[in-house]
């Protein structure tokens, strides 16, 4: 084994990352075992937003039970170990007698686990508990209490310093931040099972958005538009562009980490418009952000929306189908799952208007000489 040179003195919570978080107030006089923290996201290829939301279930679910996190060395990173915070719990070594607590996933000295280290030790113990398979992609896994009360938990756990170079001035306290991203760059709906499905809010969404922070906020407020560069040369972005006079954020583009740029960048906005997409999400409701504008899809798209609409004041829920926002969570989550139902028994009025839903982008169809049309298939993007 290889020459042990830690120390038995657990690290002062002023050298630990971040110092003291959360998931340092566990139980340690149970010693029950560990909650291993999931950052892998659903699937191989889940990105940021989805590998949040498996982390924040394994913390509520540690946090709930009294237990520790642990956090393993991975052996191939993700865009979440770019967070500084993640880290396992504090005193770890508590579970793993005989190890040395400042380089316990390290450590293969005989006393700490006869050689196999921490990890093999609460394994073959069976001390750590996971949270499943899934995406996990509900807030309502998060247990009991309402998602707002998680807040200054995520926070501080999900927190990232806003880069400083290239130098990006921050939004000001009036500034309209629009986030928007599409599950399809070259479509606007795709056919799943049978069932129809879109990339992302209509036009009018993100129209309404505009003229209420327009009349609530300021007549002559600045609108920017966040997307990942795939995405900037989406008919409904470039719309967003010429209609409401939105600005492109680019600032981020020789930023380190570009994409961690634009998520502390959007996070630090006042007032924010959600598309569809669990980077958004996270984006918006990390945010200490008065406004955050969330639609209801008029008919599904590739994720479980109405799942993560929080019961939270700073939201405001537009439905675009019958032109009403909601205040209240409860009537905008049920207006949300009614759409969602109404597809399934095929009689969705959505599905007849979807040329006016959108029509910038069938029109950049068109003028690409694309033949229009729905194809009934399994997994068929149109």
């Amino acid at each position: 084994a290889p020459l042990n040179t830690g120390t038995n003195a657990p690290p002062a919570e002023d050298d630990l990352p971040c110092g003291h978080l959360p998931i340092d107030d566990w139980n340690e006089a149970a010693l029950v075992g560990a909650v291993n923290l999931e950052w892998q996201g659903g699937h191989r290829g889940a990105r940021f937003g989805n590998q949040l939301f498996t982390a924040a279930v394994s913390i509520a679910l540690a946090m709930n039970s009294g237990k520790p996190i642990i956090f393993p060395p991975p052996i191939s990173k993700k865009q979440i170990h770019k967070l500084p915070c993640i880290r396992s719990s504090r005193h770890i070594g508590k579970l793993c007698t005989g190890c040395q607590e400042d380089m316990i996933w390290q450590d293969r000295n005989q006393s700490c686990g006869e050689g196999a280290g921490c990890l093999q030790h609460l394994k073959s113990t069976r001390k750590i508990q996971y949270i499943g398979v899934g995406y996990h992609q509900n807030i309502r896994e998060w247990g009991k209490k309402p998602a707002v009360e998680w807040l200054p938990i995520f926070r501080q756990m999900f927190w990232a310093p806003v880069p400083q170079e290239p130098p990006a001035p921050l939004p000001s306290s009036t500034d309209l931040v629009i986030y928007f991203r599409s599950f399809f760059d070259r479509s606007f709906f795709d056919v799943w099972h049978m069932q129809m499905r879109v990339g992302h809010m209509p036009l009018a969404y993100y129209r309404w958005a505009a003229q209420h922070h327009r009349r609530v906020v300021s007549q002559s407020a600045k609108i920017w538009l966040v997307s990942a560069p795939e995405y900037r040369a989406h008919p409904t972005l470039l719309s967003i562009k010429t209609e409401l006079g939105a600005e492109l954020f680019e600032a981020m583009n020789d930023a380190e980490i570009p994409w961690l740029g634009d998520f502390t960048w959007v996070r630090s906005a006042s007032h924010i418009v959600l598309s569809c997409s669990t980077f958004g999400w996270w984006a918006g409701f990390l945010s200490y952000a008065t406004t955050i504008y969330a639609g209801l899809p008029p008919m599904p798209i590739p994720m479980p929306w109405c799942e993560l609409l929080p019961d939270d004041p700073r939201y405001i829920f537009y439905d675009v189908l019958k032109e009403e926002e909601f205040k209240i969570f409860a009537s905008a989550r049920k207006r949300c799952l009614e759409y969602q139902e109404c597809n399934t028994k095929r009689d969705c009025p959505a599905i007849a208007q979807i040329s006016e839903y959108y029509r910038e982008v069938i029109s950049a169809f068109k003028a690409n000489g694309s033949e229009i049309k729905y194809l009934r298939s399994h997994n068929v993007s149109v």
